[in-house]
């Protein structure tokens, strides 16, 4: 038989793993800003932050569960405030990753360059 505590570790264990990943990603974009270009700095920072906050804040929801099992099963408000702070954290992860997309996909600025003036007439037909 399989021990329900050894898999319920693994499991927690691989939780933590998977936070880990999601709290790198968010260091890497908010140290990928320096290398983004000026119109897409702002995109960037602010999709890396909220990517950094709901990947702290799911992180610390996780531990409050581990640590506190049983205000899950005993405390509804406790329970109910979990599932609601999750939630939010989950939100926040959907709009850094849509804010980073939407930087990996914005054109940049047109130049300010005058167009070409038009010509005074019909265009020459190159003689063959």
């Amino acid at each position: 038989m399989i021990d329900i505590s050894l898999l319920s570790s693994a499991v927690s264990l691989l939780a933590l793993l998977f936070e880990a990943v999601y709290v790198l990603c968010g260091i890497i974009a908010l140290v990928l800003v320096i290398v983004a270009p000026p119109g897409r700095k702002g995109l960037v920072a602010t999709g890396g932050a909220l990517l950094l906050v709901s990947a702290l804040g799911d992180l610390a929801v996780q531990g409050w569960m581990h640590l506190f099992p049983h205000l899950r099963v005993n405390d509804l408000s406790t329970y109910t405030a979990l599932s609601v702070a999750r939630f939010v954290f989950t939100v926040l992860f959907i709009g850094a990753l849509l804010m980073l997309v939407l930087a990996a996909v914005r054109r940049p600025a047109e130049s300010a360059a005058t167009p070409p003036p038009p010509s005074s007439g019909p265009a020459p037909f190159p003689t063959p």
